[in-house]
């Protein structure tokens, strides 16, 4: 069965919200799961409290701040990560967007809405460091504001760009730190991706094991009817 069309479109509300609890559960900064039908309109939201209400009967593909990354998303068919902005429902950070498609046609939108401080900083924990991220130029989240003379000499840059995403990087070790002529950048870096790639993941698992208990359950109505 088509668990996707437009008369049969997640039903069973419950898996639904037990599949999202455990989502958001499995990691810091998660605050919201939507699902959004072929129309863009968000039909199904957890959690609903803490202004989720604001989110339900929402069109994506006209938000001001998401419309560019929804049509992106589109276009190649592959999921994207939104630039950092004030969610809807409240706290800086950034959409996770998962597109499906049957075929060639598009049949709804997974979106995650993550928090990006709690995000990043439990991305990977950097004892003896101070963290800067920025996006496109702008602050996104600091840990700690070093010395400027002692950042202009001991600061490193880098940059991570994935699922349309792109943030700037700067780590600047303490005193202690430095004594050990060690950097952490290349460790950062590789463990920051491995992160976006698990939430990745977990949301496609989340939305793949929601079908699937959809259609058995659909199956079982179908049994049952027959009979």
């Amino acid at each position: 069965s088509d668990v996707c069309s437009s008369d049969l479109r997640y039903k069973n509300i419950e898996a639904w919200n037990l599949d999202a609890e455990g989502l958001i559960g499995d990691f810091s900064g998660i605050k919201r799961v939507t699902w959004a039908d072929e129309d863009f309109i968000t039909q199904w939201v957890y959690p609903v409290t803490n202004d989720g209400n604001k989110i339900l009967k929402l069109n994506i593909r006209t938000e001001p701040d998401v419309r560019d990354v929804v049509q992106d998303v589109l276009n190649t068919k592959r999921s994207s990560i939104s630039n950092v902005f004030e969610l809807k429902s409240g706290g800086r950070g950034f959409v996770l967007f998962s597109p499906m498609f049957r075929g060639h046609r598009y049949v709804g939108m997974l979106t995650v809405a993550v928090i990006a401080e709690p995000f990043f900083q439990n991305a990977m924990r950097l004892d003896g460091y101070d963290l800067t991220i920025y996006e496109n130029g702008a602050e996104v989240l600091t840990t700690g504001k070093p010395d400027p003379v002692f950042a202009r000499d001991w600061t490193s840059r880098t940059s991570y760009s994935s699922l349309g995403a792109h943030w700037d990087i700067a780590l600047t070790p303490k005193v202690s730190v430095v004594r050990d002529n060690a950097s952490v950048v290349p460790l950062f870096v590789l463990v920051f991706g491995v992160t976006i790639s698990v939430l990745l993941s977990l949301a496609l698992g989340f939305y793949l094991r929601s079908r699937y208990s959809e259609k058995k359950a659909q199956e079982a109505s179908d049994r049952m009817t027959a009979g």
